[in-house]
């Protein structure tokens, strides 16, 4: 196994509003040292597609079907250029994280190889640097899923790593991937998307 690790997002982004704090993100995220693949919806601004192109994302039109969709379709592209690892995270999260903490964004990358699946959740810090909007609403999220776990876990981050596999039980194949499993100290909790 070579460890190589490529990056997966998303993005609907009709109005181009993520275009200039992409721009702005870009000397970042073109540091990033494996592939890096983006399904964007067919409504997205042609600005936002044309700047990734230009960073060398691989860039795949898909349709708006909502962000689990999405999420599922970028993985299954990206899996047949054959990658051992793969770090999903959304795009409007990628850029906040590369302007805001972009050396956090790198030691990440250089742990990901060391694990089967892993969520990466926030800091309180960088958790403070979203719009309050998204604190507000992921907060609520956040505190039910972890009084469900009885302890405190950011599943609203909207970034993990993970080896892509198919699932195979004993009695049936699936056609489920594991799509993203929660890490909190020495917790793993699976979440499989069909």
């Amino acid at each position: 196994m070579k460890n190589d690790i490529a990056l997966i997002t998303i993005m609907h982004d009709p109005t181009g509003a993520l275009y200039q704090p992409l721009v702005a993100a870009m000397p970042v995220l073109a540091t990033y040292p494996g592939a890096k693949y983006v399904a964007l919806s067919e409504q997205t601004d042609r600005r936002v597609r044309d700047a990734l192109k230009a960073h060398n994302f691989t860039v795949f039109d898909i349709e708006k079907k909502g962000v689990a969709h999405a999420r599922r379709k970028v993985a299954a592209l990206a899996q047949s250029y054959g990658h051992d690892f793969y770090h999903y995270c959304d795009l409007d999260r990628l850029v906040t994280w590369a302007m805001q903490s972009p050396e956090e964004w790198r030691c990440v990358h250089e742990k990901i190889a060391a694990h089967d699946y892993m969520v990466i959740g926030r800091t309180a810090r960088a958790f403070a640097t979203h719009p309050g909007a998204w604190q507000e609403t992921e907060a609520i999220t956040n505190k039910i899923f972890s009084l469900a776990m009885g302890c405190e876990v950011d599943v609203t981050a909207g970034s993990g790593a993970f080896i892509l596999l198919r699932l195979e039980d004993k009695n049936k194949k699936t056609d489920c991937f594991i799509l993203d499993v929660l890490v909190y100290d020495h917790l793993f909790v699976c979440l499989f998307a069909i």
